[in-house]
């Protein structure tokens, strides 16, 4: 090792030993990286649809919800109409009609639209 180029060849060879190492603990780090990589895009892919499907499972849930609370209201009002119309109550009978005329011209909007 005494000669300038014996010591050049044994640096350059050392140090070539030690950027193979770093290469090959790059390549094994990036192949780590993309293996764990790889399954996160699927389990993000399938949460999100499972998360979007759950929303329209309460989305449906609270429109139908809604839809039978509208028709016991209705029902409701109906009722208490003809219990005041049987009782014989002219202003009862009136709001009744009136009622009746309000809630058949709304339906008829709704169908024309």
């Amino acid at each position: 090792l005494g000669s300038p180029k014996a010591l050049a060849a044994a640096a350059l060879s050392g140090w070539a030993s030690l950027a193979r190492a770093a290469k090959l603990k790059d390549s094994r780090a990036r192949q780590v990286f993309l293996a764990l990589a790889g399954p996160t895009d699927k389990l993000l892919l399938s949460v999100s649809f499972a998360a979007w499907g759950r929303a329209a499972v309460q989305c449906r849930f609270e429109q139908s919800l809604e839809k039978m609370q509208e028709q016991q209201a209705q029902t409701l009002e109906k009722a208490a109409g003809m219990l005041a119309v049987a009782l014989g109550s002219p202003k009862a009978l009136m709001s009744a009609t009136f009622k009746s005329w309000s809630r058949a011209s709304r339906e008829a909007k709704t169908k024309e639209i």
